[in-house]
């Protein structure tokens, strides 16, 4: 009897031992779930903030495309014009067809290089010779006429900027940007398209600012780093300064400025920013400085010039 009783005993605690042990396994199998799961949503979000920041690229690059449009300002140098014109003739006239445009950076204004090129022609299979005739030329801010505004490349432009704005609203909303911010951007897109159609310059120029302002703002929600937001700040003010030109309303442009100011002062505190970009920051301050300094000229050409210049050196940050 002593040893059924034993056995018995020895059956429970054995029983006793496998329940601890599938607790154990269960409660590893419940840990290792919690990870596997928290790490799969961190890499989630990691993605997100990563096609997140790509998009808001984009809008800046695009917003500003069009600002410039505006004046026929462009952050490119020089642009290269190309001709054919017939082997016999005077490669400097202006005879031949077929031109285009394209933009190029180059060191030294003004070069031209030649190409040879055959083409077929006429009925008799006879071949008529002609030169490709590509012209370097500058591409400066005083030499623009910017009273002749492009529109149907402007109208193009913020079109698809309408169409990818769609996709970007849901990506928005994940990260959990705040709904009234992404409300009030597509209201005063809707805005901005009208009078693009309209193709009324001043309105324009003063809702893509007011767009681009909203940046930042979107930006507050997700970037942890304050430094790009002070920078997205900075280039916003001198953005809406550039859009007050056509005004001609220079002391909201000084305003404006001084907020830029501000903002970048900012950045300058970032010392671990300092020390990687040491250079490059030195550079956007003093053009900043330089941008304030021609407001009292109040001349469009001078401001346009120092703006443009100053943009460059920004987008280097």
């Amino acid at each position: 009897m002593y040893t059924r009783i034993k056995d018995e005993y020895y059956e429970i605690i054995k029983l006793v031992n496998i329940m601890r042990l599938k607790k154990l396994y269960i409660f590893i199998f419940l840990i290792i779930t919690i990870f596997a799961l928290s790490g799969c949503k961190n890499s989630e979000t990691k993605d997100l903030n990563s096609k997140v920041n790509e998009e808001i690229n984009y809008m800046s690059v695009s917003l500003i495309s069009i600002l410039n449009k505006l004046n026929n300002i462009s952050f490119e140098n020089y642009y290269v014009t190309t001709e054919e014109v017939s082997k016999d003739s005077d490669p400097s006239s202006e005879q031949g067809s077929n031109s285009m445009q394209s933009s190029a950076e180059m060191n030294d204004e003004d070069k031209s290089k030649n190409s040879n090129q055959n083409v077929t022609g006429g009925d008799g299979g006879q071949q008529d010779n002609k030169i490709s005739v590509s012209t370097i030329k500058a591409k400066r801010v005083l030499s623009e006429d910017r009273t002749n505004i492009d529109w149907t490349t402007i109208k193009n432009d913020i079109e698809s900027f309408y169409l990818t704005w769609n996709s970007i609203i849901i990506d928005l909303y994940k990260l959990g940007v705040n709904n009234q911010d992404i409300l009030n951007f597509s209201s005063k897109l809707d805005e901005t398209v009208i009078n693009i159609k309209n193709e009324n310059k001043v309105d324009s120029l003063r809702l893509l600012s007011e767009l681009y302002s909203i940046i930042p703002t979107f930006m507050n929600s997700y970037v942890s780093d304050q430094t790009d937001i002070n920078i997205q700040l900075a280039r916003s003010y001198v953005i809406n300064a550039y859009a007050l030109v056509e005004k001609n309303d220079w002391n909201s442009i000084n305003d404006q400025i001084k907020k830029a100011e501000e903002a970048f002062n900012n950045v300058m505190t970032d010392v671990n920013f300092i020390n990687e970009k040491n250079y490059n920051v030195n550079k956007t301050y003093v053009s900043l400085k330089e941008l304030q300094n021609s407001i009292s000229l109040n001349d469009p050409d001078v401001f346009y010039i120092k703006y443009k210049t100053f943009m460059e050196e920004i987008n280097l940050l």
